[in-house]
C-alpha cells in the first residue's frame, strides 16, 4: 500500500508547492533518542543514495527552487516549492530526498555539529528556553516535554546506522501523504507518481504501525519553576492543559486567544500600555495529535514579576467571569478569518494546510 496523494490544480501563477508528511515527530521519541527525528529531518536533502548534498544543493539552486525537510511535535516530512515548468525535475530530487536518504557519515557529522551548537546556545534565548522549562513541567511523561533539537547526550550518540533504522522502521509509504498544489495537470502528475512508485523497492515486511504514547494524566495541582538567569530580563509562562488538534473547541480558544493577544488586545493594552509591566506580552492554544496547551507569555523585568504575575492572573480571572465585550469578540473574528483567507493565497500555505489536516484525521477539505 502506497502513500495517499492530493492534487490541487491552480493555474494562477507558474509555481507547485508539494509537502510529504508523516505522523510523527517528536511524539515518537523517548528518553534515549530525544532528538533524533530533527537530526533526521535535516539529513534528508543531504545526499542521497544517487545524488550528493553538493549536487542536490547545485540543482535546486540552478531552478531557484527550495527543498527542505522539516520535524515537529507531531510530525514529519519534506516540503519544496518549484516553477512549474521544472517541476518533474524538482519532485525527482524530492522523491530521491525522501524514499533514498543516505545518511553519510560525514554529513551526520556536520548535522550533529550544528544541533549541538544550537543546544548549546538554546538558554541564551530566554524566551524560547521558558516555554520549554514550561513543557518539561507540565508533561510528566509524554514526549512533548523533550526540546525539538534533543539534548546533547542524546544527539552525540546518533550514527548514520541509528538514523537509517530509526527512519526505515517509524516511517512507512503507507502512513505518507504527499499534496501538490499549483500549476500542475492531476492525470500527468498521478502518472509519474505511479511509474516512481512502482519502482520503489521498499522494506517488503509488514512492520507496525508506529506506536503513540499514552496520554498524560490530568494535573490536579498547580505546578511552579523558577530558574535563575543572569540576564535583565525575566520571560513568564502561565498555562493549562490544552485540547486535540481534532477538538470542536479549537476555534473558541483561537478566538479567545485572539481576544488576548496583538497590539489591540486584552493583553496588550491591558498590562503593557496602562500598566507599563510588559515590553512583550501575548496568548496562544497550542494543539497536537495529544493534547497540547494554552499559555499566556510576557518578557518583563525581573523587578516587575510579581506584578506581572498578578496582572495576568487578573486577566484570566475575567476571562473565567465571561467579560468579553462585542466589540472585542468581532475584531478577534474578522482577524482571524482575514488572516485564514490571505493565508490560503499561497500555494505553500495551501499544501501544508491540507497535508497536515489530511494526515491529523481532519479530512482534504477542512481548512
Amino acid at each position: 500500500q502506497g502513500p495517499r496523494i492530493f492534487i490541487q490544480e491552480d493555474h494562477s501563477n507558474q509555481l507547485v508547492a508539494v509537502k510529504a508528511i508523516y505522523k510523527g515527530g517528536l511524539l515518537l521519541e523517548n528518553e534515549t533518542n530525544q532528538g533524533i527525528n530533527n537530526l533526521i529531518a535535516q539529513l534528508l536533502t543531504m545526499g542521497t543514495k544517487n545524488r550528493s548534498s553538493t549536487v542536490i544543493a547545485a540543482q535546486i539552486d540552478a531552478m531557484a527552487s527550495s527543498i527542505e525537510g522539516f520535524s515537529g511535535r507531531n510530525s514529519l516530512g519534506l516540503e519544496g516549492l518549484f516553477l512549474s515548468q521544472l517541476f518533474e525535475n524538482g519532485f525527482d530530487i524530492f522523491w530521491d530526498s525522501l524514499f533514498f536518504p543516505a545518511f553519510d557519515f560525514e554529513e551526520t557529522q556536520k548535522a550533529k555539529t550544528l544541533t549541538l551548537e544550537e543546544i548549546r546556545t538554546f538558554e541564551d534565548h530566554l524566551s524560547s528556553y521558558a516555554f520549554q522549562q514550561f513543557s518539561e513541567v507540565l508533561y510528566e511523561t509524554h514526549p512533548y516535554r523533550f526540546p525539538i533539537h534533543g539534548i546533547a547526550k542524546t544527539v552525540e550518540q546518533f550514527t548514520p546506522t541509528d538514523l537509517k533504522k530509526y527512519y526505515f522502521s517509524h516511517y512507512h509509504p503507507r502512513d505518507l501523504v504527499i499534496v501538490i498544489v499549483g500549476d500542475v495537470n492531476v492525470s500527468h502528475i498521478m502518472n509519474l507518481i505511479q511509474e516512481k512508485y512502482k519502482s520503489l523497492r521498499y522494506p517488503k515486511s509488514e512492520m507496525p504501525l508506529a506506536t503513540l504514547p499514552e496520554k498524560e494524566k490530568p494535573l490536579l495541582t498547580v505546578k511552579k519553576k523558577v530558574v535563575h538567569k543572569n540576564k535583565e530580563q525575566a520571560h513568564l509562562v502561565i498555562g493549562f492543559p490544552g485540547i486535540t488538534i481534532d477538538s470542536p473547541n479549537r476555534f473558541a480558544f483561537e478566538v479567545l486567544s485572539s481576544v488576548l493577544s496583538g497590539m489591540s488586545g486584552r493583553l496588550f493594552q491591558e498590562l503593557r500600555e496602562k500598566q507599563s509591566l510588559a515590553y512583550t506580552v501575548t496568548s496562544f492554544s497550542l494543539e497536537g495529535v495529544d493534547p497540547g496547551f494554552f499559555a499566556l507569555y510576557m518578557g518583563t523585568s525581573p523587578f516587575k514579576v510579581e506584578e506581572a504575575h498578578a496582572g495576568l492572573m487578573s486577566e484570566l480571572k475575567k476571562l473565567k467571569q465571561g467579560s468579553i465585550s462585542s466589540e472585542e469578540l468581532i475584531r478577534a473574528q474578522n482577524y482571524l478569518t482575514g488572516v485564514h483567507e490571505i493565508g490560503l493565497q499561497k500555494v505553500s500555505a495551501r499544501a501544508s494546510t491540507i497535508a497536515t489536516s489530511v494526515v491529523y484525521g481532519l479530512g482534504y477539505d477542512e481548512y
